[in-house]
């Protein structure tokens, strides 16, 4: 996750709120980025516009979302890397 030579510094945090949430937050916190939260009934709409106003790179989920996230973001005009973070 961490490159210092990154385009944009904000990762996105579409995780329900639990352990993986705090996880994920302080993780992005530690590697000095801009934590965007994103809220897990955003529509696609929604979250393109997050993703495009933000310039977001990287979105921080756990696997139960990852797969919408893939089916939201595929006409997505920016390559989007989703990073899961699951401790279960």
């Amino acid at each position: 996750l961490y490159n210092s030579r990154s385009e944009s510094n904000n990762i996105g945090l579409i995780i329900p709120n639990s352990i993986d949430y705090i996880i994920g937050y302080f993780t992005i916190s530690y590697i000095d980025r801009v934590i965007v939260p994103i809220n897990v009934q955003s529509k696609r709409e929604e979250l393109l516009n997050i993703i495009q106003y933000c310039g977001m790179k990287v979105i921080v989920s756990v696997s139960e979302y990852a797969g919408e996230l893939q089916k939201n973001l595929k006409d997505c005009n920016s390559k989007i890397l989703i990073f899961c973070v699951d401790t279960e």
